[in-house]
């Protein structure tokens, strides 16, 4: 896969890791071509489905980005030829205009007209409700070396990712926790409360070397139900890892 297909214009808030110009590495709020496309296309049948119950028309609906970010990415919708809608708040919008679907977790963006409230699920989430079981052999900082397709694909001789990594490594403390609070752990699962993604982890040693191997669910994997890549990284004897 060359570098222009992993292109996004996007996710992830988060979370999000869902949450745009970026590389598959990057945050898992990034999502390729096709699935912003899938987020457009779930925010309008969000959208003109709310106004239909409510009565109202419309002549056209567009979605596109409102702010190119990384992760977390805005939309706005550009309606024209709104009529016979009077939002919650009482008030009657303009015929045209606009308003932002922000995102807020979970696959989620929300956005109002009027006071009316909009929020598009897009996606699948993981079960994060998993019980805490230690794993001292976690435990401690990791740098990222690699991204890779699948575990087998990893050659310690030769990197398979050329360009950045956004993710430069990992800090597993003790009792399922990490420097960053939407991040906690449990034996073999790397658990983000924003996104609500289990992510896969697995230690492998290769020629004396301890590597783990990380699942990364982007949107790609949680919206457009691509199989994840695997980050790969080494402990950190160097203290860099964040």
């Amino acid at each position: 896969m060359n570098t222009k297909t992993l292109i996004a214009l996007l996710i992830t808030g988060t979370i999000c890791q869902f949450s745009t110009g970026i590389d598959r590495a990057r945050a898992a709020d990034a999502p390729p071509l096709n699935t912003l496309q899938v987020i457009q296309q779930k925010i309008r049948s969000e959208v003109a489905a709310r106004l239909a119950e409510a009565g109202a028309g419309y002549a056209d609906i567009q979605v596109t980005v409102a702010v190119k970010r990384d992760s977390a990415t805005p939309f706005k919708v550009t309606y024209r030829g709104l009529h016979n809608f009077t939002g919650s708040d009482g008030t009657t919008p303009q015929t045209d205009g606009e308003f932002i679907m922000n995102y807020i977790g979970g696959g989620q963006w929300q956005g109002a007209l009027a006071g009316t409230q909009f929020i598009a699920s897009v996606g699948t989430k993981d079960n994060i409700d998993l019980p805490f079981v230690n794993d001292p052999a976690v435990v401690g900082e990791w740098k990222s070396v690699d991204f890779v397709s699948d575990i087998s694909a990893f050659d310690p001789a030769k990197p398979a990712w050329k360009g950045k990594l956004y993710l430069k490594g990992l800090t597993f403390e003790e009792n399922g926790k990490t420097p960053q609070p939407w991040w906690t752990w449990t034996k073999g699962v790397l658990i983000h409360h924003g996104d609500q993604t289990a992510s896969r982890y697995e230690i492998k040693e290769i020629g004396g070397v301890s590597y783990l191997f990380l699942e990364w669910k982007s949107g790609d994997v949680m919206i457009a139900g691509r199989k994840p890549w695997y980050y790969v990284l080494t402990p950190n004897t160097s203290k860099e890892a964040k």
